[in-house]
Parts: C-alpha cells; sequence; structure tokens
C-alpha cells in the first residue's frame, strides 16, 4: 500500500527518534541537498569567523617541545605578532616586511641583539615552520585552501557521533592523490600515487557549527591525522572558543602530536592596541634586510640618533608615508656618508702618496 505525505513524515520522524539523530529526517527528505550546502557555509563561516583577537597559550609536543612554551599571538587581519612571553623575541607581520626579532646571551653573559626584515608572510604559510601560528584558527580548518575545496567537492553524510560530550554533525569529502594538497595540505610522507581517502569533519551546531574533530582517512578508513578541540567558551556572539585543543599525525605505529593549552583570549574582533606590535629595538642591535626588490643591506645600530629614528619607525602606524620606504631612505642616507667618508680617505692617501 502506498504511504501518504502525511504517513511518510510520520515514518520520518519516528526513523529520527529512534536512531537518535535529527539530521536523518532532513536526509530522508528532499530538502536535503539544501541542508547540505547550508551545513558547509555554516563549517567555511566559522573558519573565517574570528578575524581579530590576543591569544595566549602554551604548546607541547611529544618530541620537540616536551616542556610547555608559553606564547601570545595578536592578530587583526593579515597582520600578526607572536610573541614568546618570557622572552622579548617576536615574529612579526606587518604590510610591507616580515620581522624577526631575536635576542641571545652566552655563558659569559655577552648578549647579542639581530632583527631581520624579510618579505611579508599569511599566517598559514607560516604554519610549515612553527605550529604555534595556528592558535587562533583552533576549533576549525586551519588551512584557505581547504575552505575551497569543501565549498567546491561533493561532500556526504556521515552518521552523527557523540564527541567530547557535544552531540555532533558528520560530513566527508572524497580526496585522490590530485587532490590531496588543497584538501590535506599536510600530507603524511607514506602517500601512495595512487591514493584516495577521505576529509572527515565533526561539527557542533549548538557552537556555532566549530569543528570538535578534523580526520585524515584512506579509504580503508586508517587514520592519517587528527586535529581534535575541546572545552569550548563562547568568547564573542555564537563565536565559541576551544580551551584544549591537538593535532595528531600517524605514521604506521608511529605519532606525531601537537597540543594547545589556551590561557585567555582578549579582544576577539575588537580593535587590537598598537602596542601589540612595539618592537623595542635596543643599541647595537644588528639589522639584516633581505626582503625581494630591495639591495640586500645589514647594518648595526650603533649611534642614538639612527637607534632613535629606527624605533621611531617601527612605532609610527599613523604617517601616510611608507614605514620602510623611510628607513630605507634613512639606511641610505648612513650608507652615502660612509661612502663619501671612504673615498675622503682614499684621495687623501692618494695626495700623500704624489706628494
Amino acid at each position: 500500500m502506498p504511504r501518504t505525505a502525511p504517513t511518510f513524515g510520520i515514518a520520518c520522524i519516528l526513523s529520527a527518534v529512534v536512531f537518535g539523530d535529527v539530521h536523518l529526517l532532513a536526509v530522508q527528505t528532499e530538502s536535503a541537498p539544501e541542508l547540505m550546502r547550508s551545513t558547509v557555509q555554516a563549517i567555511a563561516g566559522r573558519a573565517e569567523a574570528l578575524y581579530s583577537a590576543r591569544i595566549s597559550f602554551s604548546i607541547t609536543s611529544n618530541i620537540y617541545e616536551k616542556t610547555p612554551k608559553s606564547l601570545t599571538l595578536t592578530v587583526t587581519g593579515a597582520e600578526w605578532a607572536l610573541r614568546y612571553n618570557h622572552s622579548n623575541n617576536i615574529i612579526m607581520n606587518r604590510e610591507d616586511a616580515l620581522l624577526r626579532y631575536l635576542e641571545t646571551s652566552s655563558e659569559k653573559g655577552h648578549r647579542w641583539y639581530s632583527l631581520h626584515l624579510t618579505a611579508p608572510q599569511s599566517q598559514t604559510n607560516m604554519l610549515g615552520s612553527n605550529y604555534a601560528f595556528a592558535a587562533s584558527r583552533l576549533g576549525t580548518f586551519w588551512y584557505h585552501s581547504q575552505l575551497e575545496y569543501i565549498q567546491k567537492t561533493k561532500a556526504e553524510w556521515l552518521p552523527a557521533k557523540q564527541i567530547h560530550g557535544h552531540r555532533t554533525i558528520a560530513l566527508r569529502w572524497p580526496v585522490s592523490a590530485q587532490e590531496i594538497g588543497k584538501a590535506f595540505v599536510v600530507v603524511p610522507g607514506s602517500i601512495p600515487k595512487n591514493f584516495k581517502g577521505y576529509l572527515q569533519v565533526y561539527a557542533v551546531p549548538e557552537l556555532g557549527h566549530a569543528l570538535v574533530r578534523i580526520d585524515y582517512v584512506d579509504q580503508r578508513g586508517q587514520l592519517l591525522r587528527r586535529y581534535d578541540s575541546r572545552d569550548f567558551e563562547e568568547i564573542g556572539a555564537d563565536l565559541f572558543f576551544p580551551w584544549v585543543s591537538r593535532v595528531t599525525t600517524f605514521e604506521g605505529s608511529q605519532f606525531q602530536s601537537f597540543e594547545f593549552h589556551i590561557e585567555d583570549v582578549e579582544l576577539a574582533n575588537q580593535q587590537i592596541p598598537a602596542s601589540d606590535f612595539d618592537v623595542q629595538v635596543p643599541p647595537e642591535t644588528r639589522i639584516r634586510d633581505s626582503r625581494p626588490g630591495f639591495a640586500n643591506a645589514a647594518f648595526r645600530l650603533s649611534d642614538q640618533a639612527s637607534l632613535k629614528e629606527i624605533d621611531r619607525l617601527l612605532h609610527d602606524t599613523d604617517s601616510s608615508e611608507s614605514l620602510w620606504s623611510r628607513r630605507r631612505t634613512i639606511f641610505l642616507a648612513l650608507n652615502g656618508i660612509f661612502a663619501l667618508y671612504l673615498s675622503a680617505i682614499w684621495m687623501h692617501r692618494r695626495w700623500a702618496r704624489h706628494s
């Protein structure tokens, strides 16, 4: 006997109750494709929801950083600064340059100061050298290419799971060997050329579609990498952030993990004070400028006049003139004076030789 529309709807509701999965109700109806699209859009939207914040945290690793390292990451748009809390060391990205300021000392107490300028870098690009830059992207996708991938690739539902006390909705996207760089980004070394696998996520609508888990698996279901986040707290309107997050990469029987413990999140999606991007450059700092498009330069701040000017340039964020073009002008002027000095010595020696 064919079902009428009402009886079909009742059957759907009963099946949802029996299986404990409200999502199953939508999958059995014609609204499933629209629900899939809205879910993917919500997940992608959460990945872009936190655009400025100051995050204090510690990070440990079962291989590299077994002793917790305390840091603060400040982010505002494309500009960011990573400070090491128990030193003056900082890595900072501004509009025109990436700055690395480092203080080192010897056993005898000698101290060295260096400031290195290179081409600007995005947060994502820095993840290859230091996972600490992921602190503002915990509980969601770390990489922008993944957001593009999930919105262009057809997804499918997975059975829902209860994870860290949260009821999740689960999706997965197929991943081939040709697409693995976009979908996984970080690729385990043992991946074969004919690889087939899945990018799987577990989202919590009650947490603004934050991701409590992201899994990279092969077609046999073997886990290659897992991002796990828990202890979420609301830091803004419908914006939830995890206080503990762990990423684990599996290679056969071996694994490598990094764990974040958040201490504080301030100024979420608010204006960041300019002082968060200050760099205190002491006298005798060695400065090296190796940005593309500029003559490779290296010099030492050895006099108070140049020190004062460099300090002003590093902290003057309101000037309409380019920060680094003015620094370049000062550098060229100093080099010009030095060149004139060398020329005068050469001419004096030549005159003395012929007199």
